[in-house]
């Protein structure tokens, strides 16, 4: 069937860890299986394989409390961190730059997680960095690197450049 979509209107903000700590407290997401969170900023094409697709046959709950979707610096489309927000070992084990080092990956606002990940965390808001944190300390978070086009919005005058990307890409489409 089709998956579970759950919105949520906060009273006050909560930041996205703080948010996703609330919607499992409230039982709007499952506290024994594996979730989706996708970040309202970003737009990604799919490869050959659907990004969701991927995250869940990649993740293992038993060995990762999360799986995150990076994406190469040099193909984002839309304004991004110039310094990157990870550097990837080659079995997806993500670590975060060192002081003055520039990384090869951005975080692309989807991933696939547990309760586990923020079960320790305090009730109220926190990013998500912080648990992200937590999990590399205790070897319990990896990444996978995007294999298509992905785009982060965050202001308005993105929009046109989203645009041009999802016509650019539309043409390399074939038809029949």
């Amino acid at each position: 069937g089709h998956p579970r979509i759950t919105l949520r209107r906060e009273a006050s903000l909560l930041d996205t860890g703080g948010a996703v700590r609330a919607a499992l407290a409230e039982g709007l997401l499952p506290a024994e299986a594996p979730f989706f969170i996708v970040n309202a900023d970003s737009v990604w094409l799919d490869g050959p394989i659907p990004v969701l697709h991927r995250l869940a046959q990649a993740f293992d709950p038993a060995r990762e409390d999360s799986l995150m979707l990076l994406t190469r610096g040099a193909f984002v489309t839309g304004s991004a961190s110039p310094r990157g927000d990870f550097a990837l070992d080659p079995l997806g084990i993500p670590r975060r730059p060192k002081e003055r080092e520039i990384v090869p990956y951005l975080y692309a606002g989807v991933q696939i997680a547990t309760a586990a990940l923020v079960a320790d965390m305090p009730a109220g808001p926190f990013s998500l960095n912080l648990a992200w944190d937590r999990a590399l300390e205790a070897g319990r978070l990896r990444g996978l690197v995007h294999d298509s086009l992905w785009f982060h919005f965050t202001r308005p005058l993105d929009l046109p450049d989203a645009e041009k990307m999802l016509r650019d890409a539309a043409n390399l489409v074939p038809t029949t």
